[in-house]
């Protein structure tokens, strides 16, 4: 289709990149960049605008040197945020679509974290992983720089972004979003917050560069998952700060990660409340094939991985590598009784470590912390506890 007046009010480019249909009742078709409607896919309707989305893939490209950004493979966003933004603002008809933002793989993506973080809110399945187009069923990784050094800006060479010059969240749009949700949107502490949702982050490393330490960063932040899902797979962390903190109930699953200690304040940490109503938590804790390991700069306030609460708790085949200072808050892998919760359903709660290897440094000069520590008080009203150190091996210790 050649891009007139007659039907496009936004023209682009050579023939055909229409970005703007003049009719609001038209639907222009996002792969086509035509007026001819939806055939497959989904509208989303962006002002008095309405687009097609043919699947639930949005396509990111920092290094794309295209005019238009749309999201689609040919034309990608050149930022996360648009990606996140658009699900948040235009994909709220149906929570239960699936949603993947695909990165094209070795590219560096800034998240400019206190400026435009990244939200998701109430999806039953969205995930952040990375592309290809020379090998698409292996894609290697991508990073992502989480920044509040620098600040977000109109990219270079945009002509066209489907989110506008300076996209932003509609409030309006997270109906029924509840005050602490509000309060962990808001705060300037997270680059991730995961609002009840099944959120997927996989095949992306991460760095981070702050203009001020402040030691309650963490880069993900999820918040009343309840039976929801959050899993980590196939990534490196090598930041100051937090990776993730969960202060209310989650499933979590996390393998084949890696987690440089050298500026940990907090690896995985879990400082779990439970449900007043009830007083009961039911949570699975699954961390399979992680490599902690590094040299050590700041004190940790959370612990390598620290859980403090009634959901059950692995690590397996991992590897704990680095060492913990005397003056650490906490130590390199934790389990507490949780002082705000007592369950009283009696459920056995099972803490288990096997088949992991603890190795710090024969090299290391001072008066080291090291091991795996389980602490639950008497008065902690389960105490149908398993509780199983197996098949492990300690060296240089």
């Amino acid at each position: 289709m050649t891009c007139t007046t007659a039907t496009c009010a936004s023209c682009y480019g050579a023939a055909g990149q229409c970005t703007t249909c003049t009719d609001d009742a038209a639907i222009n078709d996002l792969e086509n960049l035509d007026c001819d409607g939806c055939t497959s896919g989904f509208t989303i309707t962006i002002g008095s605008k309405k687009y097609c989305r043919e699947n639930g893939k949005i396509y990111v490209n920092p290094d794309s040197t295209k005019t238009l950004e749309l999201g689609t493979m040919t034309y990608p966003y050149k930022t996360l945020e648009s990606a996140f933004i658009e699900v948040w603002n235009h994909w709220t008809d149906d929570l239960t679509r699936e949603v993947e933002i695909l990165v094209m793989e070795n590219t560096f993506n800034y998240v400019y974290y206190q400026d435009k973080p990244l939200h998701i809110f109430k999806r039953d399945s969205f995930k952040l992983t990375t592309y290809s187009t020379a090998n698409p069923t292996t894609p290697a990784r991508a990073k992502i720089h989480v920044t509040n050094a620098k600040s977000w800006a109109t990219q270079t060479g945009t002509k066209f972004n489907l989110m506008g010059n300076n996209p932003a969240y509609d409030d309006a749009k997270a109906v029924g979003i509840e005050g602490d949700e509000t309060k962990a949107r808001t705060s300037s502490w997270y680059a991730i917050v995961v609002i009840r949702s099944n959120f997927i982050f996989e095949n992306i490393d991460v760095t981070n560069e702050l203009k001020l330490k402040d030691d309650d960063y963490a880069f993900i932040n999820p918040i009343n998952l309840g039976a929801k899902k959050l899993e980590i797979h196939k990534s490196n962390f090598k930041m100051y700060g937090t990776v993730m903190v969960a202060f209310t109930t989650l499933q979590f699953t996390s393998t084949f990660v890696e987690i440089d200690t050298e500026n940990l304040v907090g690896g995985y940490v879990f400082v779990i409340s439970c449900d007043p109503a009830t007083d009961v938590v039911v949570g699975e804790v699954l961390i399979d094939n992680l490599r902690l390991d590094g040299k050590r700069v700041e004190l940790f306030k959370y612990g390598g991985i620290y859980m403090t609460g009634p959901q059950n708790f692995t690590i397996q085949n991992s590897y704990i590598g680095s060492y913990g200072f005397m003056f650490d808050a906490k130590q390199l892998t934790r389990a507490d009784s949780p002082l705000n919760c007592k369950p009283d359903d009696d459920v056995q709660q099972n803490i288990i470590m096997e088949n992991t290897v603890y190795n710090m440094s024969s090299t290391f000069q001072g008066t080291p912390h090291h091991g795996f520590i389980v602490s639950f008080l008497e008065w902690y009203p389960r105490h149908n506890m398993n509780i199983r150190f197996n098949n492990n091996r300690i060296e240089n210790i």
